[in-house]
């Protein structure tokens, strides 16, 4: 009796937790929703933007007007500078060859050497041509009347000369090209321009809108830059000649140069330049073909072609040019191209 006992309750509770599971079940399938699909994952590529690099404008000078000289490389890998000499800014020092880039502003000369390093001689009464010991790994030097920049390797700034007074900004980046006129411009890799110094005239005020930048040019109140899509843009003081005014008919910029209220570009047809003509300076010389490298001064311009041939024009002002500095001398013969 106990085993029958035993076996109907087993069986009741068998029939009850059936029973239960089945009402559950039901309960369930009738309140609860149907499954959406699981979706498969896409095995397609997203699409993401690829910005491509720029290809800046090569700042190894290998031509480098200034107010009262001219300096350029020869293709036999030395310096050769014409003109005023009162500071000694035409002394090149005889154990410097196969520099990467020559520069000369007012009285002073500046040199990128093949170690990476700069020497700089001619007038110091502000230190410019004090180098700094500890730099090293420079790519580029720029040179107003009274300061010298370089770019080194590691993307920064060093200035040194006249220019404790204009702290350099933290903010610019990893730098490629620094420019120097009256004030001083910086451009990153990434095509941005950051500027500083005197703002007198607005020089410093970068466009909100420039970007894509792959060469900038100071000038006394103007600066000016090249974007990758061949615009020239400049911004500051339109104070003289309309050196703002970019012609409408310029069309696509290779390269570009800011002189004192005058700039000068390459294009896919010729040369332009424009602004102040006080002594002929934005005359362009009929004949001019093959251009590869354009550099502006105060009172005179020049230009090299493929060929290495140097051809300078401007100071018509007379007493402007007696020592020279816009007639390449007969022993400079072909200097380098600009890479």
């Amino acid at each position: 009796m106990r085993i029958l006992a035993v076996k109907r309750m087993q069986t009741i509770l068998i029939f009850f937790v059936t029973f239960g599971a089945i009402i559950l079940i039901s309960g369930c399938s009738a309140t609860s929703p149907t499954p959406e699909p699981t979706a498969k994952p896409s095995l397609e590529p997203t699409e993401t933007a690829i910005v491509e690099p720029l290809n800046f404008v090569s700042s190894s000078t290998t031509l480098s007007a200034g107010t009262w000289n001219t300096c350029a490389i020869q293709v036999s890998g030395k310096i050769k500078c014409w003109g005023y000499n009162y500071s000694g800014q035409l002394n090149v020092p005889a154990d410097l060859v196969n520099p990467l880039q020559v520069v000369t502003e007012n009285q002073t000369v500046c040199a990128v050497t093949v170690a990476n390093e700069v020497r700089c001689w001619g007038q110091n009464d502000y230190g410019q041509t004090d180098v700094p010991k500890s730099l090293t790994g420079v790519l580029q030097v720029a040179l107003n009347g009274e300061t010298a920049c370089a770019v080194n390797d590691k993307g920064k700034v060093v200035c040194w000369g006249g220019f404790e007074k204009y702290k350099i900004p933290s903010d610019l980046g990893n730098v490629v090209q620094v420019s120097a006129g009256v004030s001083f411009c910086a451009l990153n890799d990434e095509g941005f321009v950051k500027c500083w110094g005197p703002n007198d005239n607005g020089q410093t005020d970068v466009p909100t809108d420039l970007d894509r930048v792959i060469q900038i040019s100071s000038g006394m109140s103007e600066t000016c830059a090249l974007t990758e899509y061949g615009q020239a843009r400049c911004w500051g003081g339109n104070n003289c000649c309309g050196e703002l005014d970019v012609p409408d008919d310029l069309g696509q910029v290779k390269q570009l140069d800011v002189g004192d209220y005058y700039v000068c570009a390459i294009t896919l047809t010729g040369l332009r330049c424009w602004g102040n003509s006080s002594d002929g300076q934005t005359d362009v010389p009929d004949g001019l073909s093959d251009v590869t490298q354009i550099t502006a001064a105060t009172y005179h311009s020049c230009v090299s072609n493929s060929s290495g041939k140097v051809t300078c024009w401007g100071t018509t002002g007379g007493s402007r040019n007696d020592e020279g500095q816009a007639n390449p001398p007969g022993s400079l013969g072909s200097i380098r191209v600009r890479n």
